[in-house]
């Protein structure tokens, strides 16, 4: 018996010392599968645009790689979290999650603002909108983790996938 409370004291500890979470997945799966068709949707746009007019310099599509291997790598791993309805996440895992996706972000933002000038008004205004936007969620997913429980780790990942939506719809008008 003495073992047995030992075991369960220890599982305890090991859990509490890694900070797990238990997530919504049907929340985040949602923003995920939005994510993941809009995604595929202009990545396939980008490429045609990219071939025919070469509007990117080498640099600003090395960039754009590094963007599309940050967002697949952040659709797979979302994809596996919510495989089941309730998902085990640790604290550094989420932490990850968030750097892919602020330079993610970070990486699509610098190669459109690099063609600023290039842009009409309404369409620049369409793209300070969601930039504006990705920085009032980037503040709140910074809140909602410095408050860790289950409910705001799975808004923070959700958060997370809408940041990097923002940059795919960013990424969508500087292709057309």
């Amino acid at each position: 018996m003495r073992i047995f409370v030992l075991g369960i004291c220890a599982l305890l500890f090991v859990g509490c010392a890694q900070s797990q979470f238990l997530l919504d997945s049907s929340v985040i799966m949602t923003e995920s599968s939005e994510l993941k068709d809009r995604y595929a949707t202009v990545e396939r746009v980008i490429r045609e645009v990219q071939a025919e007019k070469q509007i990117f310099t080498d640099a600003e599509w090395r960039k754009l790689l590094n963007v599309d291997a940050t967002i697949d790598m952040l659709i797979a791993r979302v994809d596996n979290i919510t495989r089941f309805s309730a998902a085990d996440v640790s604290m550094q895992e989420l932490e990850f999650l968030w750097g892919l996706s602020v330079n993610g972000y970070t990486e699509g933002r610098s190669v459109i603002f690099a063609h600023w000038d290039q842009f009409d008004p309404s369409t620049q205004i369409m793209l300070n909108a969601f930039d504006a936007k990705a920085e009032a969620t980037s503040t709140l997913i910074t809140e909602l983790m410095k408050n860790p429980t289950n409910d705001n780790m799975t808004k923070a990942l959700t958060l997370m996938t809408g940041i990097v939506s923002l940059a795919v719809k960013m990424l969508a008008i500087a292709a057309i």
